[in-house]
């Protein structure tokens, strides 16, 4: 054998044996993204506060609804100055463009994405006629334009709920918007629920269309952990959804016993300080006025967090506008951020 030949030999043991411990070698799981997540409705932009914005990673701008005849975004009133206001699920004036570039604007400025929720409040029949009508891709064409434009990193379909027919047409409304958005580099993501049991063909939508969504935003708002424990059962360990994209939902509100609706978080708190009552970061219910009224305190929202963040995606947080000032120690916002914080 001369020198050539060994030499050669050599250099293919090299790479032989170069390649074959490169394939062992465990690849990186991908990396966890841990989301905050707030939706911000129309009716509160008045009480945004731009400190807020420090503690979120994405913004959900609620809310416009389609036009199912016609596949174009509801307008309660065409102002040609840009400040047109969109109708609300009742029809009325709703969510502004105005109050949508001011949004943006202060998201861009802190680095924080901004979506364009679509639907919410009870809001299905629609949806499933402006499928049905074959409105889908001109709804689609138009939501692309309008974020395009207003500089919208995403867009959130809030389908609520569908029914056991609607979840192939949840598939063909997502589909439509996948397909136009994607290609511009606009996300893609959506509401769902949370309880398999009650909710079955919104929970079966979610695992349908995941692989063309950023974020499965899941509806789950009870005063425990149940919900949270749900979301990783349901999602990941009996359909396999990826677990970054599932984002758990924690409630910025309170309930009263046998009311029907619930009340903002800073009621609560204006409340409690009118009459004069002590409470700590550990508590999740008072009495006030003889009324029991059951919320997510600051311990109970750190543990949430931690899970969220450990188990899923992260968390998303219905509504920011409910909050009192992020400086206030008793902040349900400031109190997701120290959750955050502690995991590291």
């Amino acid at each position: 054998m001369n020198y050539k030949t060994l030499f050669i030999l050599i250099i293919v043991q090299i790479v032989f044996f170069g390649c074959t411990n490169e394939s062992k070698t465990p690849q990186p799981e991908k990396e966890q993204v841990n989301r905050v997540v707030a939706y911000l409705p129309y009716y509160r932009m008045a009480k945004l506060n731009p400190e807020q914005l420090d503690l979120v990673t994405d913004v959900i701008v609620f809310s416009v609804f389609p036009d199912p005849l016609t596949g174009k975004i509801k307008v309660y009133e065409d102002n040609s100055t840009g400040n047109t206001i969109f109708e609300n699920q009742l029809g009325k004036a709703g969510l502004k463009e105005a109050d949508i570039d001011k949004v943006v604007s202060l998201c861009k400025a802190k680095k924080v994405k901004t979506h364009l929720c679509v639907g919410g409040g009870d809001y299905a029949l629609p949806f499933s006629q402006l499928v049905d009508n074959g409105k889908s891709v001109i709804f689609a064409k138009q939501l692309k334009a309008f974020c395009l434009d207003k500089g919208l990193n995403g867009v959130d379909i809030d389908w609520e709920f569908p029914k056991s027919g609607d979840v192939d047409k949840v598939g063909i409304l997502f589909k439509a918007l996948y397909d136009e958005l994607n290609s511009s580099g606009i996300s893609l993501s959506g509401a769902f629920a949370s309880s398999i049991k009650w909710q079955k063909p919104s929970i079966e939508s979610a695992v349908n269309n995941a692989h063309m969504l950023d974020m499965i935003n899941v509806m789950g708002y009870r005063y425990d952990m149940t919900n949270l424990l749900e979301v990783k059962s349901v999602y990941v360990d009996t359909y396999g959804v990826d677990r970054s994209k599932l984002i758990a939902g924690i409630p910025f509100y309170t309930f009263g016993d046998g009311e029907a609706k619930g009340k903002p978080y800073f009621w609560l708190m204006n409340k409690i300080n009118a009459e004069g009552v002590t409470i700590t970061p550990s508590m999740n219910q008072i009495t006030i006025d003889g009324i029991n009224y059951k919320y997510n305190g600051v311990d109970r929202i750190k543990e949430k967090v931690k899970y969220g963040m450990n188990n899923l995606g992260g968390v998303m947080i219905w509504e920011l506008g409910h909050d009192i000032a992020p400086s206030e120690e008793l902040s349900l916002l400031k109190a997701v951020n120290d959750g955050v914080s502690e995991l590291h």
